[in-house]
Parts: C-alpha cells; sequence; structure tokens
C-alpha cells in the first residue's frame, strides 16, 4: 500500500529498472534516478510517514502526460503513482511522484 512506503524502501533501488505501463501494450523502461526526503508538514499526524519524492528517467521520443501509471518493480511489485514531467535529459524525460 502506498502509505505504507518510506524513502528507505527506494533508497536502495537507485540506479534501477522499473517498468511504466503507458497503454499500447509494451511498458517503457525506467530507471529511479533519485529519492529526496522533504520536509514534513508542521502539523504532521503522529506514525505518518515523512514525506519524499522520487525521480524517475524514461527514454522516449515525448513525454508522457501527467497522469496515474501502473508502476512495477521485482521488489516493491505493481504501484499506482501520480507521475509528473519535470524535464528533459540527455533524450530522456524525468518524472516525478511525491509521497506525502
Amino acid at each position: 500500500m502506498l502509505a505504507d512506503l518510506r524513502s528507505d524502501d527506494f533508497a536502495g533501488l537507485v540506479n534501477e529498472r522499473f517498468h511504466v505501463h503507458a497503454g499500447a501494450g509494451v511498458p517503457l523502461d525506467a530507471e529511479l534516478v533519485e529519492v529526496t526526503d522533504l520536509e514534513p508538514p508542521r502539523a504532521a499526524e503522529p506514525g505518518r510517514a515523512d514525506p519524499f519524492s522520487i525521480l524517475l528517467r524514461v527514454t522516449g521520443d515525448a513525454p508522457l502526460p501527467q497522469r496515474i501509471y501502473e508502476v512495477e518493480h521485482p521488489r516493491l511489485g505493481t504501484l499506482s503513482l501520480f507521475l509528473v514531467p519535470i524535464g528533459r535529459e540527455d533524450g530522456s524525460f524525468l518524472y516525478e511522484a511525491v509521497f506525502n
């Protein structure tokens, strides 16, 4: 469940491959390039996970629109993540998912 995920769950997966299901049958290969801890809100609920973000790099000719995608990894399983395109780098597009 997404609410149970912590930045530590992703930290050991930097540079590993994920698969993004964007329709059209074949999933896109993605690489986890960054995990960033974010400042918790001042009125954070006790026991709630601290917020963090992940950055995925996907090679492609055109950016994917921001929306929820099924993202797979062998250890994490399939996650429904809201991906937002945030830039382009060396023929790839960068997408951010924020967990809060």
